[in-house]
């Protein structure tokens, strides 16, 4: 199979921090803990810190297994607080706790991973083992 990847930049993706392909050394691996892609998109789109960007991680794989690149591995998203600079997010779109997010009665995920979603993630994996030749953790 054949990874299509579909890029949609984040509005102010150009000013986010470049960075250089040697500087990835990390993947992380979200859930969205939100109802859709269309959701995550909105959320990815607000402007959150004093210099004009979001919250966001790189690539979005939803539960048909279709990859959406919103910010280039090039530069430096949101998604992860102290790793920013050397990793790639990757986020599956996923209810997780969804919306119960702070109530401890509702902290177990319910919404199993889609097979399509899992296939598209490992694929995904592959291919970024060979843009980033720093790339050591997943």
């Amino acid at each position: 199979m054949s990874l299509s990847i579909r890029d949609q930049p984040l509005p102010y993706v150009e000013t986010l921090p470049e960075r250089s392909v040697d500087a990835v050394e990390l993947v992380v691996i979200h859930c969205t803990e939100l109802p859709d892609l269309a959701t995550a998109r909105e959320y990815g789109e607000k402007v959150l810190h004093p210099s004009g960007t979001g919250n966001s991680g790189h690539y979005y794989i939803d539960r048909d297994g279709m990859v959406y690149r919103y910010v280039p591995g090039t530069r430096v998203a949101n998604h992860v607080r102290g790793h920013n600079p050397n990793s790639i997010g990757i986020e599956l779109v996923n209810l997780g706790r969804y919306p119960h997010w702070w109530d401890s009665r509702h902290q177990p995920m319910t919404e199993p991973y889609a097979a399509a979603q899992i296939g598209a993630l490992r694929e995904l994996l592959v291919r970024l083992r060979g843009e980033f030749p720093n790339l050591r953790q997943i």
